[in-house]
C-alpha cells in the first residue's frame, strides 16, 4: 500500500461525516441521540488525527514524487483538510448548542479534543494551501541565452554530472567546483 492510497477512502468518509455533522438534529438527551452524537464526536476526532498523519506522509523528507502527481495529491489533501475543519466546527457547534439548551448535559469525553483538533486542522489547512499556491505559481520564462550557453558548455564537456555534485556536497564540499 502506498502512502496516499488511503486518501480516496478518507475523503469519501469525510464527505459523509461532514453531511452528518452539518445535519445533526438528534436529541442528545435520548439514549439513541447520545450514542449518535458520541459516534460523531469520535469519528470527527479520528479525522482530525488522520489529517496530520496524511500531511506528514506527503511531506516526508527524502520522498520524491513526479510533480503532476504531487500537485494532485496536494489538491486532494487540501479538500480533505477543508472537510475536516467543517466536521470539527459543526460538531463543536452542536456540542455548544446542546450545552446551552441543557446545562445539565455532559458531552462525551472525546469532545474535549475537538478544539485542539480544529486548531491543528486550521493550521495544516493553511500550510497545505501555501504549498498548493507555491506549486501553482507561474514559472519563470526560459532564458534562451542561458540555454545556448549551457548547450555550448555541454558540447565542450565542461559540465559535471549530478552524481559528482551530490558526492561533493555530501562530503561537505561547496556547491560549485573550485
Amino acid at each position: 500500500m502506498t502512502e496516499t492510497s488511503t486518501l480516496p477512502a478518507e475523503v469519501s468518509a469525510a464527505i459523509s461525516l461532514r453531511d452528518i455533522a452539518c445535519e445533526f438534529k438528534e436529541d442528545p438527551l435520548t439514549t439513541e441521540g447520545a450514542r449518535s452524537l458520541k459516534i460523531l464526536v469520535v469519528k470527527a476526532v479520528q479525522m482530525s488525527d488522520g489529517l496530520p498523519l496524511l500531511w506528514s506522509l506527503l511531506t516526508e523528507d527524502g520522498q520524491v514524487w513526479e510533480s503532476g502527481g504531487y500537485l494532485r495529491r496536494m489538491q486532494v489533501i487540501d479538500f480533505f483538510a477543508v472537510l475536516v475543519v467543517d466536521i470539527l466546527t459543526s460538531t463543536r457547534d452542536t456540542i455548544a448548542a446542546t450545552r446551552e439548551k441543557h446545562p445539565e448535559w455532559v458531552p462525551p469525553s472525546e469532545a474535549a479534543r475537538l478544539d485542539p483538533g480544529l486548531h491543528t486542522a486550521k493550521q495544516l489547512s493553511a500550510a497545505i494551501r501555501e504549498t498548493l499556491d507555491h506549486l501553482k505559481r507561474p514559472r519563470p520564462a526560459v532564458s534562451e541565452e542561458m540555454l545556448q550557453r549551457s548547450r555550448g558548455a555541454y558540447d565542450r564537456s565542461e559540465g559535471e554530472t549530478i552524481s559528482d555534485i551530490l558526492a561533493r556536497l555530501e562530503s561537505g564540499g561547496p556547491l560549485v567546483k573550485e
